[in-house]
């Protein structure tokens, strides 16, 4: 009896192991199919990102603009993650090492971590060029000269991100056991430090300062604090009144609210996990073994945090009046030359049959 006890037992866990087995099975395949399945909008993205940076750096007036200088930078980053993201879809394709996996994961997350925190940084410092353009724009003496600072805070903005994004080469990597799935991996005190700080100066500050900037803007905008003499006697002044009316520029304070707000709401869930992640000393493979459902969510944490290169050049094109109008206009000279193209390609193949039986040229050359 006793046998028989333990032999019906054996039977029942091993049919509840391979239960198991069989509902993570269904959960990989299920998330594999979604990360090839994110090449589609990441391909969007790729494709509406490099329209809008074609549309800001091919005009005069926009390349000039140290705000639209800024968003051009915020969508270069946008780009770069959308790439390495279709890349990552292309790879999860086939079967490959562990150790080729595993390298491709840390390059993955060194690279998408370099392209959010350049985001970041540009999105703040965009809210701090729009505080100073409109509550002190006596600041810098002429537009060339802001333009180059710019540049050069542009440049430390990438070694600033480039530096802090290092070291997601050592906490993240390939889970083991299996075959197409990322994750963090590195469980220590430094993993704990470096996510506190991730997420203090490079999600809380960053959101408090616009925030703080955003809102002061609209108080001096609401209260009407405007004094006339600025708009007649100073340079940036008057190269924003030519370039962007009142209205416009209410316009783009408005577009870089929703994209600030919507970089805030998608980004935090990411932090939160991989800062619970480090603070409980679980590695994400053991909630893969534990708890599929935790690990799906932190599956989908990633997907939204990566979703904002989706969303910024759809909120760009939607909200900016300016984006938009030139965006299509790209689009329209792109396929009037296309079309225009194919049929001078189609009129010069086309050679129609002219019989010498049918068709004479006469003396004057004329075909009769």
């Amino acid at each position: 009896m006793t046998i028989s006890h333990h032999s019906t037992f054996n039977q029942t866990t091993e049919g509840l192991d391979n239960d198991f087995n069989t509902y993570n099975e269904t959960v990989f395949r299920f998330l594999r199919i979604a990360q090839i399945s994110f090449a589609f909008p990441a391909l969007i993205s790729l494709i509406l990102n490099v329209l809008i940076i074609h549309s800001i750096f091919s005009s005069k007036e926009w390349s000039k603009s140290p705000t639209y200088y800024l968003i051009g930078n915020m969508v270069t980053c946008d780009i770069m993650t959308a790439s390495l993201f279709i890349a990552f879809s292309i790879v999860s394709c086939f079967t490959i090492s562990f150790f080729s996996l595993d390298v491709i994961c840390r390059a993955l997350s060194v690279g998408t971590g370099i392209s959010y925190m350049a985001s970041v940084l540009s999105l703040t410092i965009i809210s701090i060029d729009r505080y100073l353009s409109i509550l002190k724009p006596f600041l810098f003496p002429s537009r060339n000269k802001k333009l180059s600072v710019i540049k050069s805070v542009i440049v430390l903005i990438w070694i600033i991100s480039i530096m802090g994004a290092l070291p997601f080469a050592i906490v993240t990597g390939a889970i083991s056991g299996t075959d197409s799935t990322c994750g963090i991996i590195y469980r220590g005190v430094i993993s704990v430090i470096y996510f506190l700080l991730l997420t203090l100066l490079l999600y809380l500050i960053p959101i408090i300062t616009m925030v703080v900037l955003y809102v002061k803007i609209y108080h001096y905008w609401i209260k009407g604090i405007r004094r006339r003499s600025l708009a007649k006697n100073t340079t940036s002044n008057s190269f924003q009144g030519k370039f962007l009316t009142q209205m416009e520029r209410k316009a783009l304070i408005k577009t870089l609210v929703i994209v600030t707000a919507a970089f805030a709401i998608m980004s935090w869930p990411f932090l939160v996990m991989a800062l619970a992640l480090a603070i409980s000393g679980v590695g994400i493979e053991d909630v893969e073994k534990k708890n599929t459902f935790l690990f799906v969510l932190c599956t989908i944490a990633v997907s939204c945090s990566a979703s904002t290169s989706i969303a910024n050049p759809m909120l760009l094109m939607k909200f900016d009046k300016n984006i938009h109008r030139r965006c299509i206009n790209i689009l329209a000279q792109f396929t009037n030359t296309f079309f225009s193209h194919n049929r001078r390609k189609i009129f010069v193949s086309y050679k129609p049959n002219l019989s010498p039986n049918t068709l004479s040229v006469g003396k004057d050359g004329l075909i009769g």
